[in-house]
């Protein structure tokens, strides 16, 4: 009786990520690294265009769903974002005061 089961590589077209950003698409089955004969790879192309080998268990689980680039620019473009939120208390609106200024009109 075998320790685990296998489950079959998946379609040629299969799909893994958000169907609106940057995703996966299988092309093929891969070679495993010769490091690690244990690993099943896919051949996967990305929607900008990137082709690269994946290791199958980082697309079932989700952990790899887009090329390094498309990360990378994703992360660039959520840093800007929240560079641009405005936070409790920053000050954003407030109305500022001259130097020395109590605060109060004195009158």
């Amino acid at each position: 009786m075998p320790r685990h089961r296998t489950l079959p590589d998946p379609p040629v077209g299969t799909v893994y990520g958000p169907p609106d950003g940057p995703h996966w698409t299988v092309t093929g089955p891969a070679p495993p690294p010769a490091s690690r004969p244990h690993e099943r790879r896919m051949t996967c192309r990305c929607t900008c265009g990137v082709v690269m080998r994946v290791n199958l268990k980082s697309l079932r689980d989700g952990t790899s769903f887009r090329c390094p680039g498309c990360a990378d620019l994703a992360r660039s473009a959520n840093a800007a974002c929240r560079a641009l939120t405005v936070r409790p208390g920053s000050g954003y609106g407030a109305r500022k005061r001259p130097r020395g200024s109590s605060g109060t009109d004195g009158g």
